[in-house]
């Protein structure tokens, strides 16, 4: 999972493995996690942020422990809103209108 991924994941196959990209300085090495896991053949995606929070100038990057208690969260309660309005930071607003596409 890494922001930088053009695929967006809908839901989670329990059949996959899914690696929190993890690289702290996002400004500095931007691209790193998505270039690593190109050049070793993994499939990225990430999080459907944009349809559900208003990102505005806020970087889409979230710590790893967010992005940990999104999915867990995600694997019981199954709706994004939802998951994202409890686990998103306070300094991200939610869209009024979720799962319309954002900026």
């Amino acid at each position: 999972l890494t922001a930088d991924a053009e695929d967006v994941v809908r839901e989670f196959d329990p059949e996959k493995v899914y690696i929190i990209g993890g690289i702290v300085d996002h400004n500095r090495l931007k691209g790193q996690t998505l270039a690593k896991a190109e050049e070793q053949g993994i499939a990225t995606a990430q999080l459907p942020l944009g349809e559900y929070v208003e990102m505005g100038s806020c970087s889409r990057v979230l710590a790893v422990n967010h992005v940990l208690q999104i999915v867990v969260e995600h694997q019981g309660l199954g709706d994004w809103s939802r998951v994202l309005e409890k686990c998103i930071p306070g300094r991200k607003k939610m869209l009024d209108d979720p799962g319309a596409p954002g900026d």
